[in-house]
C-alpha cells in the first residue's frame, strides 16, 4: 500500500476514482446485512456510497493532495477492510457455527486488528525515534518522503504496490485454497471458517507492515509541516493537475491554480510548480 493509500495516478485511475470508491463503500455497507439486516443494511450502503462518491470527486476535482489526502485514504481503507472482516465472521457463524458467540468472535478480531495496527506503529515509531537521534531522519524516510522538495511519495521509491499484490494473492487463495480442501475431502465446517481466517489474516498483516507504519510516517510529517511551515504534497499532484486540465467541468469546479499552466519546470528546487505556491 502507497503512502497515501492509493496506487499510482493514471488517468484511467482518477477518472473511475468516484465510481470505485462509491462501489467500494457501499459493498463494505452492504457487509453488515446479516448482522442488521437488509433494510439497515441496503440503507447503510446507500449513504457510505455516496460518501465514497463525494469523495472521488473531492480528491479527482478539488484536493490539494496533500497529507490530508493521505490520512482520509488510509481511513476509508481501514475501514474497509475492519468492515470485510466483520462480513467474513458474520458469513462463518450464520454457515458453520462452532458454538461461539459472535460477539466474541467481533472482540477477538478487533483485538488482533488492533494489536497488529499497534505493533507496525511502535515498530516504525522506534526506527524514527532512532533516526532522528542520530540526525539521519532524511536518510530514514527517503523511501517515503523527500524533506526538502516537501513530497510524499505515493510509491514507495524503489518499489511497488505491494499491498495491492497481496490482496490479489489473497484473492487467489480464497479461490483455489476451498477447491483443495473440497478435494481432500474437508467438511464444510472447515471450508466455511477459512474465509475469516484469510481475511482476518490478510488484514492483519496489512495493518501492521503497512496502514500502523504509515500512519505514525503522516503524523511525523504533519509535525515538520507544522514546524516549518511548508505543506507536505503527493509527487503524483504533477499528473493529477495535468489530467484535471482535460476533465468537464474543470473551469467551474477545479481551482485556478490547479489547472493553469505551471511557471516553472516540476522538477524545480522545492518540487512543486510556481502555480501551485499559492495554495498553503
Amino acid at each position: 500500500m502507497s503512502m497515501s493509500g492509493v496506487p499510482a495516478v493514471t488517468p484511467g485511475r482518477l477518472r473511475s476514482l468516484p465510481l470505485t470508491s462509491g462501489l467500494g463503500l457501499g459493498v463494505a455497507g452492504l457487509s453488515l446485512w446479516l448482522i442488521v439486516g437488509p433494510a439497515l443494511s441496503w440503507m447503510l450502503a446507500a449513504t457510505m456510497a455516496a460518501i465514497g462518491v463525494g469523495l472521488g470527486l473531492i480528491a479527482v476535482y478539488r484536493s490539494a493532495w496533500s497529507l490530508r489526502h493521505a490520512r482520509t485514504s488510509f481511513a476509508v481503507a481501514t475501514l474497509v477492510f475492519v468492515l470485510a472482516c466483520v462480513w467474513a465472521i458474520s458469513f462463518a457463524q450464520r454457515y458453520a457455527d462452532i458454538g461461539l458467540g459472535t460477539g466474541w468472535l467481533m472482540s477477538m478480531g478487533a483485538l488482533l486488528l488492533a494489536g497488529s495496527m499497534a505493533v507496525g506503529a511502535w515498530w516504525q515509531s522506534r526506527l524514527l525515534a532512532r533516526a532522528i537521534r542520530a540526525d539521519r531522519l532524511a536518510e530514514c524516510l527517503q523511501a517515503h518522503a523527500d524533506l526538502d522538495r516537501r513530497i510524499y511519495f505515493a510509491l514507495p521509491h524503489g518499489g511497488t504496490d505491494t499491498g495491492t499484490n497481496y490482496i490479489g494473492m489473497a484473492a487467489a487463495l480464497g479461490v483455489n485454497v476451498p477447491l483443495a480442501l473440497r478435494s481432500m475431502g474437508a467438511g464444510d465446517t472447515a471450508i466455511v471458517w477459512l474465509v475469516p481466517a484469510l481475511a482476518m489474516g490478510l488484514s492483519a498483516y496489512l495493518f501492521s507492515a503497512f496502514i500502523g507504519p504509515g500512519l505514525v510516517r503522516i503524523a511525523l510529517l504533519g509535525r515538520l509541516e507544522r514546524a516549518s511551515g511548508r505543506r507536505f504534497v503527493s509527487d503524483q499532484i504533477d499528473e493529477v493537475n495535468t489530467f484535471r486540465r482535460g476533465l468537464w467541468g474543470a473551469r467551474r469546479w477545479c481551482l485556478p491554480e490547479d489547472i493553469a499552466e505551471p511557471l516553472v519546470p516540476a522538477s524545480s528546487s522545492d518540487g512543486r510548480t510556481g502555480r501551485r505556491r499559492k495554495r498553503r
